[in-house]
Order: structure tokens, then C-alpha cells, then sequence
């Protein structure tokens, strides 16, 4: 009796330290316990529980195996394989779960079997095998009819991930989910705002969802910390969008506020995320002096993000991370912390990352959501820093021909190369690939035009421009701009061809199209009125004369009267003042003889020639070559001498470091002479005089 009643009230104890949260407690209650009988099942489970809530995962397992509770804590089993990153083992412990629940739909079984699919579809999610959990979930919702909250933002999370934004709009009205029901639904749906790529709705969204979050938290009594911290996934994604907009100071802010707030972060992955992508949109990612310290910032926040930071080639991240991140998100960690060593010169630790980023990717190719071009790129770079631009090129190709849907940033990187080894023939054909293996937008369109014309080719610029302003026409409104910006340039290709009456037809389908009215066409015009006064059989140029901007303000500023004066005053005189006079405009005007000093005329002055001087080009300049075939400019030549990279402090010379130096041993240089007594007074020297002694310390008398 006296046993069972202390068992009694260990377990009394037990279930009070459990409730307090107090789990260390519970442990030794239940070590206590199993003390008393090693064969009480209840105890074991308790045992389980509190290590698993101290987040002991293997211990946990430990302890299941030793009970001999394998079939009986399946689902805990998984769950600790889950916490441990052991995904396959975890979903092949849930399978027998997972098949009872199929074949045994009755409602009896809802409360073994729905936690287990819940776990199912968090195992796929990790494992980013997103549409086997949209089927996980769709089993749940339909067989079991869940309809709770955080349910419904999970599946949002999961059509995001499997790159089915676009449907996010349509789910959410079919499972009667709103963002107004909770903030997590609204970052859910703006996750999948910014996988659409539409980032001024996200940036609405998350700044909404985050108001809200804020009004929910701080009614849970939740400290100003404690809400920053569980609202900093939010902020980040609202930087992101912002850096998509090109804001980047305004992202930049946000950055720093959560990486740099009163408390350190508890979420490893936010603060990755985070640390990422301020380094991504910071937009000084290059090797110039200047920006040397921003990106060694970068590399050594990345280094924190690694489980050993003395190892920059390891692509092993801290425990929390591999449990967080996917696979994706730690290759472009991974690939980003390469990308700094390579701008900051630590070109071998870039190497080993790129061959290891290669060898995983080998063994399972990456999906077209994470950026495959990236590799080929930043091996690419690897290549130009060793002087192979050639070998760089070749493997640009490369990877171009095999994925020609994903081609377009490797092409961009060719025409680069070819642009700044002298051949713009190379990077047109290599933009041109570019357009055909993805879309190409204003930009692209305008670069390529200016190379055609560059290496002579006006026909083929002009066969391209007429070939971009049918698809804009055909486009409606959307391609307005597009629309004016081509005719605009072909009216100057035409002019530039000495083909005027063409260019005027193509200007009319200019002003036709409603940009006959911006500085564009203004100064097209301009050059059209040239052109078409000096051609023979051009129409009059009266109806062109028309769309010229008026002069009516300036000549209301003009003086007339000191205009008139302005013929026979000399230099010097009050019109000075007129608006549009100079001086060489006075001499230019001074032609009226003057008498000299013994009554002979002196010649008239005419207007002075101004004195033609030789351009004097560098040697080896080729007008030809952009930039002339010259070395670009030294980007520090803004600088001053003493804050350039290659500044070195100059040396001494052997003359000046010795002048002043104390030669020989010690005490053989300066001597205060007026410590030496032979110097002093002879009389003085020969007196009574005494050395002046230390005070005696007084004695006090007794009393």
C-alpha cells in the first residue's frame, strides 16, 4: 500500500511538473518511477514525451527502443526521424499508418491516422516533393473534412512551392480562406504574389499582413522583442519585394533592422534568408575597390551561416539550417558565399564550392525554380579569372544548347565576353540566342539594334525593329511604348541611311501613335527638317514646321532697342546685358574703321578665326572597337593617391631615418648637462651646502 500510494505521488507530480512546462523535472519523476517498476508502460511514454519536448530526438528513440514500444509509438518514432532529417526513414515508418487509414475510412480511425498525414505531407514538403503533399492534403481535407486555419495557410505554402501561384487565388476561394482570417494566410498568399512576380501586390499584402500580425500578437500579450521576432519572416519578404522594384535602400533598411535588433534572432532561417539576400540587393556586388568591404562583410555573415567557418570550402551548414532550409535555398547559399570569395580574390575556395555544388547537382539535377544557370555562371567567372574567357565561352554555349528554355542569363554572360574582347559581331548572335530561348524585353531589344549598327548590319537592324513593332502592335495597349520607341528608332536608322522621304512617312505613323509630342520626336523632327530641305522633290516643309516647339518665349525676352545698338557700339558696351550676346558676338559685329594715332586709318577688324587644334588620340586607338580598344578606365582615378588600392606608402630614406637616431650604447646620447655638478659655480661648489633630506614623520606624545 505504501508503494502504490508513492507511485501515487510521483505521478500527482509528475502531471504537475508536465503542466508547468517544467520537463527536466519530469524526466527525473519519471526516472524515479521507473526506479520503482521498470515495467510500467505509462512511464516509459512520459519518458518519451519529456525528451522529445526537450527536443532529445535520439535519446527519445533511445528510450522507445528500449521499452519495446516500436509498434506501439509509430507516430513519435517519425516524427523525432522528421526533427533529425531522416525523411525517408520518417515516411516509411508512417506507411503502415497511412494504409489503415485507406482502408479503414470509418471515423475510428480520424485520430490515429490525421496526425500521421499531417506529419506525411510536412515530411514531402521538406523533402520538396510538393505535389505528393498537395495530395496528402487534398486526402485530408476530403476523407476527413479538416477545416482548421493553419491547415489552410500549410496547403498555401505547399501550391506556392510546387509553382502553382497562379491557382492560389481560385484555392483560396474554394476553401473559404481569406487573408483577413489571419496573418499567416496573407504572407502565404503573398509568397505566391512574388513567385508571379507581381511585387507591388505583395508589397500591399505583406504590409497588410503585417499590421494585422501586430494588432493579433500584441492582444496575446506578447513583448514589442517577441512580436519583431515573430514578424521578421514577413519583413524580410517585404525587402525582397521592395529590391525586386528597385528600392534598395528602403530594402536595405529592413535588412538591417532585423539582423541588427536589440535581441539576436532565434530563427536561423530568417536570418539566412535575410543575410542572402542583403548581400543580393545591396547593388554593389563587383570586384572595385570601393565595394571590397561591403562584399567581405557579406562573406564573413555568410561563414556564420556554416557548421565550421575555418573550413570556406565546406558546404556543410549549422544543424538548424540543414533542418530548415531546402535544398534549394543551400545551394544559393552556398553558390552566393562563392560569388564573394570570387569578388573578394579567394579564388580556390570558390573553386572547391563550385566543384562540390556540381557533384550534388550531378547526382540530382536541380528543378528550373532555383535557378539552374547559376553554376554554369559562377564557373564561367571561375574560368575569366584564371584568363580562359575561351574555354568560358565554350561552356556557356554549352549549357545553352542543352536548356534552351533557360538560356537567356548564360547568353547575356557571352555577349559580355565577346563585347570586352573586341568582337561585337559575336555578342549580337549571342543576344540574338538569347531572344530565341526566352524573352527579351526594351533593353535587350535596344542593345542589340546599337550592335547591328555597329558592325554594319542596317539592314538586319532595321528587319528586327519592324519585326518588334508588329508584336508590340499586336499586343494593344500593353505595347504602347514599345509601339513609339520602335518607330522612333526607325525613322533615325532611315535618316541615318539618307533615306528622308521614308523617314517622313515613318514619322507621320510616329505622331499617328501619339509620341509625336515627346523630346524623342522633338529632336527626331529636327533632324527630319534637315534631312528633307536638302533632298530634291521633298514635300514642303510647311506641315512639318508645325509640330516644331514655338519661339515665342524667347523672342519676348529679347530688348529690340538694344539689339539695334548692339551694331554700333564697340566692346564693353550696355549691350552686355542682351540676352543670347557674347563677347566674340560684340567682335564679331565691330567692323567700323577707326582712326590711328597720326590720322591713317586702320584696317577693319573682322571676327577672329578660332585656331583648329590636333585631336591627339592614344596609340593604339581604334575607333572601331568600343571604347576604342583601350583598357577601361581605372575606376579609382576619382580617388585621391592615398585612398587608391595600389597606393603604397613611400620609405624613408637612408638618410632621413638616421638623422636624429641615438647611436651606441645607452646613456651616449643627449645628456642634460644641467644635471652635471662639475658645471656647477666653483664658489657654490666649495660652500656648506647640504643635501635636503626627507621629513621625519612626526611623534605623537602621550598623553
Amino acid at each position: 500500500a505504501d508503494a502504490n500510494s508513492a507511485v501515487e505521488a510521483l505521478f500527482e507530480d509528475l502531471d504537475k511538473a508536465a503542466k508547468a512546462g517544467q520537463h527536466k523535472k519530469a524526466l527525473k519523476i519519471v526516472e524515479q518511477l521507473l526506479v520503482v517498476d521498470r515495467t510500467d508502460e505509462d512511464a516509459h511514454r512520459a519518458k518519451v514525451a519529456a525528451l522529445m519536448q526537450l527536443a532529445e530526438w535520439q535519446p527519445a528513440l533511445d528510450a522507445i527502443k528500449a521499452a519495446n514500444l516500436n509498434n506501439v509509438l509509430v507516430f513519435e518514432q517519425a516524427y523525432c526521424m522528421y526533427r533529425m532529417e531522416r525523411l525517408d526513414e520518417g515516411l516509411a515508418l508512417l506507411k503502415p499508418l497511412l494504409d489503415y487509414g485507406a482502408n479503414t475510412p470509418e471515423a475510428g480511425s480520424q485520430e490515429v491516422v490525421q496526425p500521421a498525414l499531417e506529419l506525411a505531407a510536412q515530411l514531402h514538403y521538406r523533402q520538396g516533393r510538393s505535389q505528393e503533399c498537395i495530395q496528402v492534403y487534398d486526402r485530408l481535407f476530403q476523407q476527413y473534412k479538416a477545416d482548421s486555419l493553419q491547415l489552410k495557410s500549410n496547403v498555401l505554402a505547399a501550391y506556392v512551392a510546387a509553382g502553382l501561384s497562379r491557382e492560389i487565388p481560385d484555392l483560396m476561394a474554394a476553401m473559404k480562406v481569406s487573408p483577413k482570417d489571419g496573418y499567416e494566410v496573407g504572407y502565404n498568399k503573398a509568397c505566391g504574389l512574388l513567385d508571379a512576380g507581381d511585387w507591388s501586390a505583395a508589397e500591399t499584402e505583406l504590409r497588410m499582413a503585417l499590421k494585422r500580425g501586430r494588432e493579433t500578437l500584441f492582444e496575446e500579450d506578447y513583448a514589442e522583442a517577441e512580436v519583431d521576432e515573430e514578424l521578421a519572416p514577413l519583413s524580410v519578404q517585404l525587402a525582397y519585394a521592395l529590391g525586386r522594384q528597385g528600392r534598395g535602400p528602403e530594402a536595405q533598411e529592413l535588412y538591417d533592422k532585423v539582423l541588427r535588433g536589440k535581441q539576436e534572432m532565434s530563427d536561423e532561417a530568417t536570418r539566412a534568408v535575410a543575410v542572402n539576400n542583403s548581400f543580393a540587393d545591396c547593388g554593389r556586388i563587383d570586384g572595385a575597390a570601393a565595394n571590397r568591404k561591403t562584399v567581405g562583410g557579406a562573406a564573413k555573415k555568410l561563414e556564420a551561416l556554416m557548421a565550421d567557418s575555418n573550413k570556406p570550402g565546406s558546404t556543410s551548414l549549422t544543424p538548424g539550417l540543414e533542418a530548415r532550409l531546402s535544398g534549394g535555398q543551400k545551394r544559393l547559399l552556398t553558390l552566393n558565399r562563392a560569388l564573394t570569395y570570387i569578388l573578394s580574390g579567394r579564388v580556390e575556395p570558390a573553386r572547391e564550392l563550385a566543384a562540390q555544388v556540381a557533384r550534388l547537382e550531378a547526382a540530382q539535377p536541380v528543378s528550373a525554380a532555383i535557378a539552374p544557370h547559376l553554376l554554369p555562371l559562377l564557373q564561367a567567372a571561375l574560368l575569366v579569372k584564371d584568363g580562359k574567357g575561351a574555354e568560358a565561352d565554350e561552356l556557356l554555349n554549352a549549357w545553352a544548347a542543352k536548356h534552351s528554355g533557360q538560356s537567356l542569363e548564360p547568353q547575356l554572360a557571352r555577349a559580355q565576353l565577346s563585347l570586352e574582347g573586341g568582337q561585337p559581331g559575336a555578342a549580337a548572335a549571342a543576344l540574338t540566342a538569347a531572344v530565341s530561348g526566352g524573352s527579351g524585353g526594351a533593353g535587350l531589344l535596344a542593345t542589340r539594334v546599337a550592335l547591328m549598327q555597329q558592325v554594319g548590319d542596317s539592314a538586319g537592324a532595321e528587319v528586327l525593329l519592324e519585326e518588334a513593332l508588329a508584336a508590340s502592335r499586336k499586343a494593344g495597349g500593353a505595347g504602347a511604348a514599345m509601339t513609339t520607341w520602335c518607330l522612333g528608332a526607325l525613322v533615325s536608322l532611315k535618316l541615318r541611311g539618307g533615306r528622308a522621304n521614308e523617314a517622313l512617312a515613318t514619322y507621320g505613323q510616329l505622331q499617328a501613335a501619339g509620341g509625336g509630342g515627346s523630346a524623342q520626336a522633338s529632336a527626331l523632327l529636327a533632324r527630319l527638317l534637315r534631312a528633307v530641305a536638302t533632298t530634291p522633290g521633298a514635300p514642303a516643309l510647311a506641315s512639318l514646321a508645325k509640330g516644331l516647339p514655338s519661339l515665342e518665349p524667347e523672342l519676348r525676352a529679347l530688348d529690340l532697342d538694344k539689339l539695334e545698338g548692339a551694331a554700333t557700339t564697340g566692346r564693353g558696351s550696355p549691350t552686355d546685358d542682351v540676352p543670347g550676346s557674347s563677347k566674340r558676338a560684340h567682335e564679331a559685329m565691330d567692323t567700323v574703321a577707326e582712326a590711328g594715332p597720326k590720322g591713317k586709318a586702320v584696317r577693319e577688324r573682322g571676327p577672329r578665326k578660332k585656331a583648329k587644334r590636333h585631336k591627339r588620340l592614344p596609340k593604339g586607338y581604334n575607333p572601331a572597337l568600343p571604347g576604342g580598344g583601350m583598357p577601361p578606365p581605372d575606376p579609382e582615378r576619382w580617388l585621391p593617391k592615398w585612398q587608391r588600392s595600389d597606393f603604397k606608402k613611400k620609405k624613408l630614406k637612408s638618410s632621413a631615418r638616421e638623422k636624429g637616431a641615438i647611436k651606441g650604447s645607452q646613456g651616449a646620447g643627449k645628456v642634460d648637462m644641467s644635471l652635471d655638478r662639475t658645471t656647477a659655480d666653483a664658489g657654490k661648489a666649495s660652500g656648506s651646502a647640504k643635501p635636503v633630506l626627507p621629513a621625519k614623520p612626526t611623534k605623537k606624545k602621550r598623553k
